[in-house]
């Protein structure tokens, strides 16, 4: 698997095995008996591109220039990844994405930093029209709910879901109740839930 690396703080993408092995061995074992993995917020593309390998992927990153890097590490590997170069939040429109140079893991719409950038911005559910879905991911920095307000019928159609445990939790948390999703385990700073 080839990817490429224009920081160092790249290296949390690609090396995900070190920083959530929990997470990381739980998807590489899921994705090779999935045929639909939905990765929000994708970043340069370390569970995309590795799950692309055995199914259909559907990634969605907004910031610019993590985008561009998730195109070229698709091509490094051959693959072919269904990618969104938009926020999936629970209305249409622009969005302000903050950023902070060389912490390009870490775009957020809920937490203000140093730069930001205007992107688009859908409903997964006017997106994604996949009749079931094995496996979603969403982590993207604390507007899990945001996300999950707009994917309400894609929810329905996923068996399993993993979210980053940030400060949105509790109202993502009633979000996936409401759609008859369980809590399972914590994966690292993740939470596990499926029907």
């Amino acid at each position: 698997m080839e990817f490429v690396i224009i920081h160092p703080t790249e290296l949390i993408s690609i090396g995900l095995y070190y920083h959530e092995p929990e997470t990381f061995k739980f998807i590489t074992k899921q994705i090779k008996n999935s045929k639909v993995f939905i990765d929000v917020g994708a970043n340069i593309g370390g569970y995309a591109i590795r799950a692309a390998k055995y199914c259909k992927v559907h990634a969605f990153e907004p910031l610019p220039r993590n985008y561009k890097i998730l195109k070229i590490n698709e091509k490094l590997n051959n693959v072919k990844i269904n990618s969104y170069d938009l926020a999936t939040e629970n209305k249409n429109g622009k969005v302000k994405l903050y950023y902070t140079p060389r912490k390009w893991d870490e775009p957020s719409i809920k937490h203000e930093q140093n730069y930001f950038v205007e992107v688009e911005m859908k409903p997964l559910d006017e997106i994604i029209n996949e009749e079931s879905i094995d496996l979603m991911k969403i982590d993207v920095e604390k507007a899990e709910d945001l996300v999950l307000e707009g994917a309400r019928n894609c929810l329905r159609r996923t068996k399993m879901l993993i979210i980053e445990k940030s400060e949105s939790f509790p109202k993502a948390y009633k979000i996936l109740k409401e759609e008859s999703f369980k809590f399972r385990k914590f994966l690292d700073h993740n939470v596990l839930f499926t029907k």
